[in-house]
């Protein structure tokens, strides 16, 4: 049970941002990711999803507020609403609307969502804020070239925070011939800035009561469609009809398969960085199966 006193504040703050009078009645443990604690709040009258931390989660949450805005204004798929965030003694905390959500749905309708979502474009690559991918901080500088934000901000960067752990240096070496070759993955395709999720897996979406997809957990930026895509394949795929009803909105380039590795190669890394163990040789792997493509 958490302390009086953070319940008491949490109460006056949920009145606060709703404009309405909100008194507690129950807080409970739901299950969650692995990088705060969840719960339900429950009042007399409504429900809300509690992301709390102790550990100095208040710029996580924060970005995680603002991706999560940012894709309701979009207004072609459904996010959690933010409620509030902030923070109180050593608590940082992050309120959220409470959606009642199940694991399967019509991945057609997710299709159709999300690629309305990636036709919401700009003119360079990045994002108004820097944000976290998991736990790791996201660089989101302003780009217009698509290969140099690749290789500058999301491969290079994640390799340069895996220097300081000990890797074979046979990775980082393989690592850095493979950034140089990059941008022969572009010669016959040139990718407009889509708005995607940033870490769309298969946890991140789910659907509602009414069978309408629901993502949230974001890391938002402007990128290549198709980075969104590969991650949705990287730990299982959506589907044939998923793609199917994707490519009619929004076309996937016959290229796709041979960049998907590469896309993913970024978080298998943000895997090593977090996880170490077994994903620093299927990063390895990933970088030396790459390499043997040309």
């Amino acid at each position: 049970m958490l302390p009086e006193n953070i319940i008491q504040h949490l109460a006056t703050q949920i009145s606060t941002c709703t404009d309405k009078q909100t008194k507690i009645k129950r807080i409970s443990a739901v299950a969650g990711g692995d990088i705060c604690q969840s719960f339900l709040i429950e009042t007399h009258n409504k429900k809300y999803f509690l992301k709390l931390s102790e550990h100095n989660a208040k710029a996580l949450f924060k970005a995680e507020a603002f991706g999560l805005n940012s894709i309701a204004e979009t207004a072609v798929i459904r996010t959690p609403k933010v409620i509030c965030e902030g923070s109180f003694e050593q608590y940082q905390y992050l309120i959220l609307e409470y959606l009642e959500l199940r694991r399967n749905g019509d991945v057609k309708l997710l299709a159709k969502a999300l690629a309305n979502l990636h036709l919401t474009t700009r003119e360079q690559f990045g994002f108004q804020q820097d944000n976290f991918i998991g736990l790791t901080p996201q660089t989101n500088t302003w780009e217009t070239d698509w290969v140099y934000f690749f290789a500058e901000h999301r491969l290079k960067y994640q390799l340069q925070l895996l220097t300081n752990k000990g890797v074979p240096n046979r990775l980082l070496k393989s690592g850095s011939e493979l950034i140089g070759l990059i941008p022969h993955f572009f010669d016959d395709y040139c990718p407009q800035a889509s708005f995607i999720h940033g870490d769309l897996w298969s946890g991140n979406y789910a659907f509602d009561e009414n069978g309408f997809p629901v993502i949230y957990d974001p890391a938002c930026y402007y990128a290549d469609h198709e980075a969104e895509l590969a991650m949705m394949e990287l730990f299982g795929s959506p589907g044939e009809s998923f793609f199917s009803a994707y490519h009619d909105i929004f076309k996937i380039d016959s290229g796709y398969s041979r960049r998907k590795p590469l896309y993913n190669l970024y978080h298998l890394l943000n895997h090593a960085n977090i996880f170490g163990g077994g994903y620093i040789n299927q990063s390895l792997s990933c970088i030396h199966s790459l390499l043997k493509s040309f």
